[in-house]
């Protein structure tokens, strides 16, 4: 690609992950909140509960992750639209923070998942096309395997799926406060800024 992105080359961790989440652990043991070990724990349940595809490289290489999610979406009868033709669904008002979306079977024939379109000269777009993926293939599993499974933890396991990989665990690996603050106030806030907009679009329709 020759709009490479920033990240595209990243350094070799000096330590493996699991001695750095161990390091955190320690360094973060008299602070109250999720502490890294567990949060990754529970981001690689969700990964393997659905199988779905590795994401950690989405940021260095999100044309691979992209074609991952395309992969995986159809072969879980998974149907990919673009964002712009649902120019009415993100124009009104109760969707308006949201950047993409996966819409249930009761919409359309199959689970939809709706995301922006990127060029292959578009480094950002590419990487927030990626993004987009790795939050709303989630849902879309969600809603063929747990139709009824309560919003905060389809939230929390999107979330923590989406967010947390192995880069973002190196390149902290000396921040420990950060690393706390982004496991439990960043995600948090994103889970609960998500539920809120999914809870105005079903008062919108009753």
């Amino acid at each position: 690609m020759d709009n490479a992105g920033p990240e595209l080359i990243e350094a070799e961790p000096t330590n493996s992950l699991k001695d750095i989440l161990i390091n955190l652990d320690e360094k973060l043991k008299d602070k109250e909140g999720i502490k890294p070990s567990q949060a990754w724990r529970y981001r690689e349940e969700v990964k393997a509960k659905y199988h779905l595809p590795e994401c950690g490289y989405m940021w260095s290489d999100p044309e691979r992750y992209i074609k991952e999610a395309e992969k995986y979406a159809k072969a879980h009868g998974i149907q990919i639209r673009l964002k712009h033709e649902f120019q009415g669904y993100f124009g009104m008002e109760e969707h308006r923070d949201a950047e993409a979306v996966s819409l249930s079977e009761n919409v359309f024939r199959n689970n939809t998942v709706v995301v922006a379109r990127a060029s292959q000269s578009d480094w950002y777009g590419l990487r927030r096309r990626a993004k987009q993926f790795a939050h709303e293939l989630v849902h879309a599993i969600q809603g063929e395997k747990y139709p009824r499974m309560p919003l905060e933890k389809a939230e929390r396991e999107a979330y923590y799926y989406q967010m947390l990989t192995p880069h973002f665990f190196i390149k902290h690996r000396d921040n420990p406060d950060f690393v706390s603050h982004y496991l439990n106030t960043v995600i948090p806030r994103g889970i609960k800024s998500s539920c809120e907009i999914a809870r105005k679009s079903e008062e919108k329709k009753e």
